[in-house]
């Protein structure tokens, strides 16, 4: 009794804050009880979620209607799709990406922590010092900009960046454009073009401080302009696969190269059943040799092309999304494939869900909206829905 009590009190303060859309969204599950068939009912409520996703009683009418049967994949997708995109962009926003994540450093690292927050002190009594700042995931970075404190800056440092699980030099102070300030000034470095894990600088050649006369460098805040790409994974590996050859194909995303599917007909295909929505950031062709013919990609969403690409390829950079990929191979008497390797992140319809409901609220992060969104979620988890 607690907790429905609990459950009407927060749905009606969000009622409070944006009461049209709660009485239209109530109208909307009326009307949606009204049909028999349940596509046109969860529909209605899948919009209707779209408009007040707060409302409890939306999320427990879909839920209703869903155990009554199954929704078709095709329409999940193309329903679903339009949230993950706009999450996907939203989350690609260029921001400071170093913002709140975890740093380490040379010394003092209870001071280094606030470096990558709103700005402190770090100092170093050494005469080479470092500090790094884990990203978090892969980043693309626009902008590194450095706030020295005082006049502790180093003469002669290394910007190291980690890529792909190594650290490599991309830049060195010669890059740095410093104003002209005598204490504390910023300093600025021009971004590059490799993915970024972690961001490491390694000083030499400092400056002695005027007033305690021992710290040899020293930074007030490190601000790093990028997009972060959240750590990607292999969405092909052992999914449900066709090609024009009848059972055939499944060396293609078994993650074993010794193996390869080959076709000997002039137009073949292939087409992968990625087993959810997933947002695909490259695709991969291990050739057994060299290419072979021009290849058509397709990202197929609710059984229709999204995105497609056509040429000559061993990695496609291609940023979309797809339930499906479909490939036609064309202008070779013979194909022989290794692997195909599809790398991004992939989502289920629950997952899609929540973060919609997630999405609904400026602020999700406040206390009081935690509890509208836990308890949703939990609404969602419990939801027979497929994909």
């Amino acid at each position: 009794k607690q907790w429905y009590q609990r459950r009407v009190a927060i749905t009606a303060g969000e009622a409070q804050l944006n009461p049209d859309a709660y009485r239209l969204s109530e109208k909307m599950r009326i009307i949606a009880a009204a049909f028999s068939d349940l596509k046109y009912r969860f529909t209605i409520l899948e919009d209707a979620t779209t408009i007040c996703p707060q409302n409890y009683d939306l999320w427990y009418d879909m839920s209703g209607a869903l155990s009554e049967g199954t929704v078709d994949k095709k329409l999940l997708e193309n329903t679903l799709s339009p949230i993950l995109l706009e999450y996907e962009e939203n989350s690609r926003e260029i921001k400071d990406v170093a913002k709140g994540k975890e740093i380490t450093a040379s010394e003092y690292d209870d001071l280094a922590y606030y470096v990558a927050k709103d700005g402190g002190n770090w100092w170093s009594d050494n005469t080479v010092a470092w500090v790094e700042i884990d990203l978090g995931g892969p980043c693309s970075i626009n902008e590194l900009q450095i706030h020295w404190w005082g006049t502790s800056y180093s003469n002669d440092y290394d910007l190291l960046a980690e890529v792909d699980g190594e650290f490599v030099l991309v830049r060195t102070e010669d890059d740095e454009d410093r104003d002209e300030s005598y204490y504390n000034p910023w300093g600025v470095l021009q971004g590059w073009d490799k993915l970024t894990s972690k961001v490491r600088v390694d000083m030499r050649d400092g400056n002695i401080d005027p007033w305690y006369g021992k710290y040899y460098f020293g930074i007030r805040q490190m601000i790093i302009t990028g997009v972060e790409h959240g750590n990607k994974n292999v969405v092909s590996l052992n999914k449900q696969i066709k090609t024009n050859k009848p059972s055939a194909g499944q060396e293609l995303i078994d993650g074993d190269i010794s193996t390869y599917w080959t076709s000997d007909e002039s137009s073949s295909w292939i087409k992968i059943d990625l087993e959810g929505l997933c947002v695909i950031d490259h695709v991969i062709f291990e050739w057994l040799d060299n290419i072979q013919g021009r290849q058509k990609i397709q990202y197929l969403v609710g059984g229709k092309s999204n995105l497609q690409k056509e040429g000559k390829f061993n990695i496609i950079h291609l940023f979309g999304i797809a339930g499906q990929l479909s490939i036609e191979l064309q202008n070779s008497t013979t194909y022989s494939i290794r692997e195909i390797t599809a790398v991004g992140s992939c989502y289920s319809a629950k997952d899609i869900l929540k973060i919609k409901v997630n999405m609904g609220f400026i602020k999700p992060d406040a206390s009081y909206n935690l509890y509208v969104i836990g308890d949703i979620s939990g609404i969602i988890e419990q939801l027979e829905i497929g994909m």
